[in-house]
């Protein structure tokens, strides 16, 4: 069996009953015929030959404790090891694999071999106690994939997660900023690094990870309005604002090609992560008086103002690349810059509150009116450009056609 702890102890002769009887199945019968090895012997009985010839049924026992004792010594690297290859071979998402290396190599600075009990298990995912239970079930669920893969390959004999219930997850009710707030936000002195992150959270609906991996390279082949997105679901082309591409492009002056453009700063040459990202969100939430907001509630802020200027959902979730309600995506093409650009948060800012919403971010007594029969919005006006690409929801930008 591979990836065993010791293996060359495994390998010595005096372990051979052991190891051929750890990979039988119990009850096996081996049968053994005897011949003999040499000339009848010289006085005629045959007594030599008689002893050394025969039929013999050896019948193996395999014990299932000693079957448990030989998988307590399967490294859990060398299976973190396999499966990374597998991920590999599969091209795999880069930031898929960075997720489960940094869960998996927890998990492994915790259990040298990998667990056959499933108290352990549950005892190390008690830890992440997030009131949530969202960053349990995805730890869980992660582990789980090595076990399986650790069945799969006949490494173990059974999976102890199997049947392991799954947390019950709080779903978050989106918080968003009013119109004032973002105002105030957006108004403070930031540094180019900072005021481009809050351009892209704010004003675009990114994800916090969707910034870290802008590249250098996907800066400098941004044309008409795109930029390319190395997105949660997939990769795509996203609509960007003039300034904001300007910021973007004066980051990276002295980047190369693969190095991130919101990256670390005070001269460090390492991967700016997601902690990091946080914590400078976190800071300049802070610097604005704005208190109870995180990162994601920045996405929540721009699709909520976007839906309610645009007074048409689908053009919210439209722009942050989400699956549009009740519109096949793959045969509609939206002008997303266009839409980027009468829409987003930094343009309403500029004009004042967007209609409905009152000072304080609620729904005005208007706001009742729209959306009743006969009303005229202006975000229907987009189904008016239709056409039959057969690509994904957000067009490429040579591919964007004009009607």
């Amino acid at each position: 069996m591979p990836y065993r702890k010791n293996a060359k102890n495994h390998n010595s002769t005096t372990n051979m009953p052991k190891n051929l009887s750890s990979g039988l199945p119990a009850g096996t019968r081996v049968s053994i015929s005897l011949e003999p090895s040499g000339p009848p012997d010289p006085f005629g009985d045959q007594l030599v030959g008689g002893i050394l010839a025969g039929h013999a049924t050896l019948i193996l026992e395999t014990s299932p404790v000693e079957e448990a004792g030989e998988e307590d010594h399967l490294l859990t690297s060398q299976v973190i090891e396999s499966k990374l290859k597998e991920l590999a071979h599969a091209n795999a998402k880069t930031s898929t694999v960075e997720t489960y290396t940094k869960c998996w190599g927890r998990f492994a600075e915790v259990f040298e071999e990998l667990p056959s009990d499933r108290e352990s298990i549950m005892d190390y995912l008690a830890r992440f106690d997030g009131p949530s239970g969202r960053y349990r079930l995805n730890n869980q669920d992660n582990i789980h994939l090595l076990y399986k893969h650790a069945l799969d390959r006949g490494w173990v004999s059974r999976d102890p997660m199997e049947g392991m219930k799954r947390p019950n997850v709080k779903l978050q009710q989106p918080r968003s900023m009013d119109l004032a707030q973002v105002k105030k936000l957006m108004g403070l002195e930031h540094t180019p690094r900072e005021l481009a992150t809050l351009h892209l959270l704010v004003g675009h609906g990114w994800r916090q990870h969707e910034l870290l991996e802008i590249k250098a390279r996907d800066v400098r082949s941004m044309e008409r309005g795109w930029i390319w997105c190395h997105g949660k679901e997939r990769e795509e082309f996203a609509p960007v604002l003039p300034e904001t591409a300007n910021l973007l492009l004066g980051l990276i002056d002295d980047l190369e090609d693969d190095e991130q453009v919101i990256g670390s700063v005070r001269g460090r040459s390492e991967r700016f992560g997601s902690g990091g990202m946080r914590v400078m969100v976190k800071r300049l939430l802070a610097e604005a008086g704005l208190t109870g907001f995180t990162g994601h509630n920045l996405r929540d802020t721009f699709a909520t103002l976007v839906e309610r200027k645009a007074g048409d959902l689908t053009v919210s979730m439209a722009l942050i690349r989400d699956k549009v309600p009740g519109v096949a995506s793959r045969y509609v093409t939206r002008d997303l810059p266009a839409l980027l650009e009468s829409y987003s948060p930094l343009r309403q800012i500029e004009g004042g509150l967007s209609p409905g919403l009152t000072d304080g971010g609620e729904p005005g007594p208007d706001d009742e009116k729209r959306g009743a029969p006969g009303s005229v919005e202006p975000g229907n006006a987009s189904f008016g450009k239709l056409v039959e690409t057969g690509e994904s929801r957000t067009p490429r930008p040579e591919e964007t056609i004009d009607r």
